[in-house]
């Protein structure tokens, strides 16, 4: 396990517990494929990833979540907006580093992330950050961000 991730576990196990509004399917290692993510993300009311993030200030568009040390099955904007439909989708959390940066100087209309991405795919709404988070704060705040939201949809 990455030792940077030490308590993605613990995150995923807080969001098992909250069975009473989240239909779940866990992705883990070898089994988070491109094909499979952007699939099931598809198909969900909520979708939280928790692992790496790269933001790509030269080449936005290549901006991606990590999903395996092979290059071709990390999930980049560009897939984000060519490859997935979300109407489903009332949530996105991204628990990784930099989903919510945009380049704020770059000379388009609209600022590129991946938080902007899952919004155009049809997320409702997505929560992302904007620096490097540490594993252990990010698996209490969404420990504590799904209980309050369970106890909201309750």
């Amino acid at each position: 396990m990455d030792k940077d991730l030490i308590f993605v576990k613990a995150e995923v196990s807080s969001i098992r517990q909250r069975r009473q509004f989240v239909q779940h399917q866990i992705l883990a290692g070898q089994h988070a494929s491109k094909a499979q993510v952007l699939k099931l993300a598809e198909s969900h009311h909520c979708f939280h990833f928790s692992g790496h993030a790269e933001y790509n200030f030269e080449q936005p568009l290549d901006t991606y979540l990590m999903l395996s040390q092979d290059n071709a099955q990390n999930l980049t904007l560009s897939s984000i907006l060519s490859d997935l439909q979300m109407q489903n989708a009332d949530l996105v959390t991204l628990s990784a580093c930099c989903t919510g940066l945009v380049d704020a100087f770059q000379p388009s209309d609209e600022h590129l992330g991946l938080a902007t991405g899952f919004l155009l795919a049809g997320a409702k709404a997505v929560i992302g950050s904007q620096w490097k988070v540490n594993s252990i704060a990010t698996a209490f705040l969404f420990d504590e961000f799904y209980r309050q939201f369970s106890c909201e949809r309750s």
